[in-house]
């Protein structure tokens, strides 16, 4: 047999809302890092875009455009 005791119905309720809880500040955590994410894409794209101006080198063009396709790609640069 085991020695377990039943939660009483008032620790059953207070897990039902630590857990919620917990569920709501990691939707909340996921929502910032995907704003902040989009917004390092963005950056990084207009930074490929800005460095396609006349008189740029291509070297430099070459190299924001390939760090941002590898930022693309792994998330990182």
């Amino acid at each position: 047999m085991s020695d377990a005791q039943q939660a009483t119905p008032e620790q059953q309720e207070r897990m039902k809302e630590v857990v919620a809880e917990a569920q709501q500040r990691a939707i909340q955590e996921i929502q910032q890092n995907m704003q902040v994410e989009l917004q390092m894409r963005n950056n990084a794209l207009n930074f490929a875009v800005q460095a396609n101006e006349a008189g740029t080198d291509p070297v430099v063009i070459t190299k924001t455009a390939s760090t941002f396709l590898e930022f693309l790609k792994k998330g990182t640069a």
